[in-house]
């Protein structure tokens, strides 16, 4: 324990207190960083947490079909690249405020996100081919198709529902989050009756 900051890099250069830093107290450190993306055991894109249930599997569509397809994920890369660090840190502000419609280079995010999805598709489509698959993932699409073409974020549609009291929030947000939509365990049925009414 420090008493006051103690930065890892200190901890990686000179240790603390006797003790020198080993490869668990690295990756316990790595835990702890929450970029977009995330090298663990896996990469892990963390942009996506937290989705409601019927655009889980659209995400995991959408990586699968640009990162394990070179063709689709190099086109991808040409698209999404940026000359400057400054240049990405300036294109995700104006995302925070403006989502889809925010500028990217000479169009919109939404225009850069059809573009995607799209290469996304062909990547599908691609290894459905060569694994001899009977039906290509892209269904899974669907829902992301939907979201894009509106031009409206999930925290825009959010925040057009954000009114009312407390008590009508709290209902935007479980049905926004799509927790109304997961039907209950029997269990939780059985225990509903057992409660008094009134």
């Amino acid at each position: 324990m420090t008493q006051q900051r103690f930065p890892f890099r200190k901890f990686l250069d000179y240790g603390h207190d006797g003790h020198q830093a080993t490869m668990a107290d690295w990756d316990l450190h790595l835990s702890t960083l929450f970029p977009e993306v995330r090298l663990r055991p896996q990469i892990e894109v963390r942009c996506a947490d937290s989705l409601p249930p019927r655009l889980v599997l659209a995400v995991a569509a959408l990586v699968k079909g640009l990162m394990y397809d070179e063709e689709s994920f190099q086109s991808a890369w040409e698209h999404c690249q940026l000359d400057s660090t400054s240049e990405i840190e300036q294109a995700c502000r104006q995302a925070w405020r403006q989502g889809l419609q925010a500028p990217w280079k000479n169009g919109t995010l939404q225009d850069l996100a059809r573009i995607c999805l799209a290469l996304a598709r062909n990547g599908l489509d691609q290894q459905k081919s060569r694994r001899c698959q009977e039906r290509s993932e892209c269904h899974f699409l669907k829902e992301l198709d939907i979201l894009i073409e509106s031009g409206v974020t999930l925290a825009e549609q959010l925040l057009q529902n954000w009114q009312g009291d407390r008590q009508e929030k709290l209902k935007a947000l479980v049905e926004h989050c799509g927790f109304s939509d997961i039907p209950p365990k029997p269990s939780d049925c059985a225990n509903a009756q057992l409660k008094p009414a009134g």
